[in-house]
């Protein structure tokens, strides 16, 4: 992590003295000036500060190299004029940091020169908290930003694990340049528990920073410290969701993935999956998922007991479904035959929150309108996946979803039902 550093330039000009016989007088000297270097480096990952000189004219110049820890330097025989300098300061090899400053080398007077070096690279450090000493299961992450104009230029950085925190931090970074961040963090098994996405700007010219990074069923808002200062390091702080599980609001958990059978033989292979795409762990006590007559809910299977982590999918099947985690869904709920269209839903609270509902068919284009919106159209021994990234047009829209021959029971869709920018 980079902090501000400030490199404070004092130059003290001396005229020299010389004796002549029995008497003595103080004469100016052109060409005998000094210049004493005074430096105030807040940074201990900087390699060394680089001063260079040139007088207005040209003829003269000066050049020296100082290490980090140095905190004072000499120059000698200056010649009066006007002088222009210029400091660099390395990281790794790098020009991180530079600044420049000119100042009136006058005999016999003292002249003072302050330059404040501007940030070339910018520093993102995330520091994520454990409440009450929780680590919320988290085992490991990766952060990556990628310059959205160049995507060759990328920095990864793992997480550093601590007992009370963890922390990422990626630099140096582009100046005024934007990155996508993508954000992953995983339990012991090597399982997602969180993940987020978004865009930042790394600008030395900022001083306020509005990040919200997203999933695709809701926006998760982070507490956010910024610390962008002529060094550029924007310090974020990501507080996770407690560990506590909580009850669901509409859009939250989607359903993502129907297997349909028309014939009765078969009717207990069917399942129905659901998808939690926020940062919070949803627990489905006092929710159902069943069809809707005209008039109320029917073939419900109650979901009491059902807890979901963080962007996480859970399969509902019949007896005989294949690879689900739940096998009391009522088999009935999916569509029986191929003239048959009904909405599944998912509600809470007394049957009166929909949290998710889709109105599923066997339809060969999935385009006729009906009261209960598109007709998402089923094919019988395929399973038709939710594409997250066009989540919220799944109630409008059949291309939202996809028909494979490859069923995926409680993991994400497989690659030929996801579009390019959507989350697995």
């Amino acid at each position: 992590m980079k902090n501000l550093i400030l490199t404070l330039l004092m130059l003290t000009f001396l005229a020299a003295c010389s004796g002549d016989g029995g008497s003595s007088s103080n004469v100016s000297a052109v060409g005998a000036g000094s210049l004493q270097v005074v430096m105030n480096l807040t940074s201990s990952d900087a390699d060394s500060l680089v001063l260079r000189g040139t007088l207005s004219g040209g003829g003269d110049s000066v050049h020296k190299a100082f290490d980090a820890s140095t905190s004072s330097a000499n120059f000698d025989d200056l010649s009066a004029g006007s002088w222009s300098f210029e400091a660099l300061l390395y990281d790794a090899g790098e020009v991180v940091q530079n600044g420049t400053g000119d100042v009136t080398i006058t005999d016999g007077a003292t002249a003072y020169l302050t330059i404040k070096l501007s940030a070339l690279y910018g520093y993102l450090a995330v520091t994520i908290p454990f409440e009450s000493g929780s680590s919320n299961n988290i085992a490991s992450g990766i952060m990556t930003l990628t310059n959205v104009s160049d995507d060759s230029d990328t920095c990864v950085d793992t997480l550093a694990l601590g007992d009370s925190e963890a922390t990422f931090s990626c630099g140096p970074l582009t100046i005024d340049a934007t990155y996508s961040v993508v954000i992953k963090l995983y339990d012991d098994d090597g399982d997602v528990l969180y993940t987020f996405e978004d865009e930042l700007t790394i600008s030395s010219a900022s001083t306020e920073l509005s990040w919200t990074l997203t999933s695709y069923a809701s926006t998760v808002s982070l507490v956010v410290s910024l610390e962008l200062s002529d060094s550029a390091t924007i310090s974020a702080t990501l507080s996770l969701p407690g560990s506590s599980a909580r009850a669901p609001t509409a859009g939250e958990v989607l359903i993502s993935e129907v297997y349909a059978t028309t014939t009765s033989s078969e009717s207990a292979t069917k399942f129905v999956e659901l998808y939690n795409g926020t940062s919070d762990s949803i627990s489905l006590n006092d929710c159902i998922i069943g069809d809707k007559s005209s008039t109320s809910m029917t073939n419900k299977t109650k979901l009491d007991g059902i807890v979901l982590p963080p962007t996480s999918y859970y399969a509902i099947g019949g007896a005989d479904a294949s690879g689900v985690q739940n096998t009391s869904l009522t088999a009935a709920i999916v569509p029986a035959n191929s003239s048959y269209n009904k909405p599944i839903l998912v509600v809470c609270g007394d049957e009166k929150t929909v949290i998710d509902s889709v109105y599923f068919g066997y339809s060969s284009s999935g385009t006729s309108d009906v009261s209960e919106g598109v007709i998402v159209p089923l094919v019988t021994k395929t399973s038709t996946h939710l594409i997250l990234s066009e989540w919220e047009n799944r109630l409008t829209s059949a291309d939202a979803w996809c028909n494979s021959s490859t069923s995926t029971p409680g993991a994400a869709a497989p690659e030929e039902c996801s579009a390019s920018d959507s989350e697995e």
